[in-house]
């Protein structure tokens, strides 16, 4: 293992590009770099098309490479055939966003063929959930030759499964599909000839009733349900009253062309330790290969190998926990490392790979004059201190902003008297280093002998991401500072969002998005 570091490690464009460790971002100096992180230089022109009417109860448009398709419904006589009005731009669409400005259905037609189909560049479908599939006889071909998509959740759907409907070809040719959920399809006979034809890379499908005996395009008898305990497992995907989750078996020939050896990356010396493991090295400091800009951050890296015989699906992750540090938090706790099949050349099959889980916190080398950025696989943060109490003062560092929607703050003397020539204007920004309280009410000190009333501010602290809401509801509903309900203004599902700082609410943590405008941590993932 010594050996494998050394020889390997030296060069973190070789240890990242081996070791699987997910979207690298290489900039051609330490002073190129943009707010995105992506190779600075001129960058093509996005697609933008003004809205165009759709029938009587509907629209699209294109901004920025994103389609959106917006209105209460799609008539037959204007979905009769295989075409849709944007065929001409198939190529550039990037995204497609469904009623992103309401919360309304989109009642689709009773032929939605192709609907979706044929966008090769395209890599997300958003607000699925806002489809009425109610009328719809014909799904086949929706989402054919998206050739990027790598999941697709059609959880949401209500299908008419009173009549037998066509799915033939609904995800053909879509060869970087991961996983399907389709488990709302529950007439046994349904017609999915070819539904899954030339989904190479397909390793988990969510069913309940469909029968996958019949010519589905799916390679039959290499599938598990690894929630069943019976021994002697049907030989294709088998659907039944309950949703079931059928997996992808590991093929002996792509795990043995599986590098299974990955990198670790931390700003402290650790060591994973698990029975899923090869017996590993003590990572080594790289430190001074980080960027300028990373001044003061510690990187350090070390290569471990799993065990290729944990693994009996793909799709299957292996959780392993963080080592412990005391003093300090480990972001996150535990390391996830999942078998995945690759995107590539839809005619290999080829070797899977591994997809290991990443902190938020990044970081960057400079290496052959080029910059190289990633994430740490586990970033250790200093616990704070406990605060410590002179008198009836209590000393620690923090951040406040006065509530935006009020009048300016008033200013108090250490003794509570009122300031008549001193206040501060509303949502403005001030650090605190201690607090008192006087009859029952809290004061933070914002300058020699000035304090604030704790119930004329909120504290905050600093976190400049981007988030993306989750699916799964009509809308992700906004609280203002003082935990109220924001009710004209809400966040559409998967949908992106800038944040700039993160506040308590009822002891649960809120980003805000807005002014005075908040979302629930719960609701988002913080992607970047």
């Amino acid at each position: 293992m010594k050996k494998l570091v050394k020889t390997l490690i030296y060069s973190l464009a070789v240890f990242i590009g081996i070791f699987g460790m997910g979207q690298l971002n290489v900039l051609a100096d330490d002073s190129d770099q943009n707010s995105t992180g992506t190779t600075t230089g001129e960058q093509s022109e996005s697609l933008n098309v003004d809205e165009q009417k759709w029938g009587d109860n509907a629209s699209w448009s294109i901004k920025d490479d994103v389609l959106y398709l917006n209105g209460t419904e799609i008539s037959d006589n204007e979905k009769g055939d295989l075409t849709v009005p944007w065929s001409q731009y198939y190529e550039q669409i990037k995204k497609v966003v469904i009623n992103s400005d309401n919360n309304s259905k989109l009642l689709l037609p009773s032929n939605s063929s192709y609907l979706f189909a044929n966008m090769t560049n395209v890599t997300e479908i958003g607000g699925l959930n806002k489809l009425d599939v109610s009328k719809v006889d014909s799904f086949e071909g929706m989402f054919a030759e998206d050739n990027f998509l790598l999941n697709i959740d059609l959880s949401s759907f209500e299908p008419n499964q009173e009549k037998e409907l066509n799915l033939s070809k609904m995800f053909n040719d879509d060869f970087r599909l991961h996983e399907v959920d389709i488990s709302k399809f529950t007439n046994s006979n349904d017609n999915i000839k070819n539904i899954f034809y030339k989904t190479n890379r397909l390793y988990q499908i969510k069913i309940s009733g469909l029968d996958f005996s019949k010519d589905s395009g799916l390679d039959v008898d290499s599938w598990i349900n690894p929630n069943d305990e019976k021994e002697n497992q049907a030989e294709y995907p088998q659907g039944g009253t309950d949703v079931s989750t059928w997996n992808l078996k590991v093929s002996e020939k792509n795990m043995s062309e599986t590098f299974f050896t990955f990198g670790l990356y931390s700003n402290k010396s650790v060591t994973l330790n698990s029975d899923d493991l090869e017996d590993s090295e003590p990572s080594g400091d790289y430190s001074s290969m980080l960027a300028s800009d990373f001044s003061g951050e510690k990187l350090f890296m070390g290569a471990l190998t799993i065990k290729k015989s944990v693994f009996s699906y793909v799709g299957q992750t292996i959780t392993i926990q963080a080592p412990s540090i005391s003093g300090y938090t480990a972001n996150p706790n535990t390391v996830k490392i999942k078998l995945k099949t690759f995107n590539g050349d839809p005619n290999k099959i080829g070797a899977y790979v591994l997809d290991v889980s990443k902190s938020e916190k990044s970081f960057a080398v400079i290496q052959n004059g080029n910059r190289m950025e990633n994430n740490y696989t586990i970033y250790y943060t200093k616990n704070p201190s406990a605060p410590t109490v002179t008198s009836k003062f209590t000393h620690k560092l923090q951040t406040l902003t006065t509530y935006p929607d009020q009048d300016s703050a008033d200013i108090y003397d250490e003794d509570g008297n009122l300031s008549k020539t001193v206040a501060l204007s509303p949502n403005s920004n001030w650090q605190t280093d201690e607090y008192m309280t006087i009859k029952g009410e809290k004061y933070y000190r914002v300058a020699t002998n000035e304090f604030v009333k704790a119930s004329d501010i909120y504290l905050y602290k600093d976190k400049d991401s981007v988030v993306r809401t989750h699916d799964g509801a009509d809308y992700i509903s906004l609280d203002n500072s003082h935990g109220d309900t924001v009710t004209n203004r809400a966040l559409a599902v998967k949908t992106d969002w800038k944040i700039d700082k993160v506040i308590k609410i009822n002891n649960e943590d809120y980003y805000r998005v807005a002014t005075n405008e908040f979302v629930k941590a719960d609701n988002v993932d913080v992607i970047r």
